[in-house]
């Protein structure tokens, strides 16, 4: 079962990758974590508005 970040780590997490691709730095386990936990709250997202 994958945790299911909060709001405000989904917000950070949208953060950091910005600028991690603002900065160039789209290899590697950091970015794609970071990549991950906004993939799952874009999902939770789109699920929740659709009620």
């Amino acid at each position: 079962m994958i945790k299911q970040p909060t709001p405000t780590e989904c917000d950070i997490a949208r953060k950091v990758l910005f600028s991690m691709e603002a900065h160039g730095q789209t290899h590697g386990s950091k970015y794609i974590a970071f990549e991950e936990t906004v993939r799952i709250c874009q999902a939770r997202e789109l699920g929740s508005w659709k009620d």
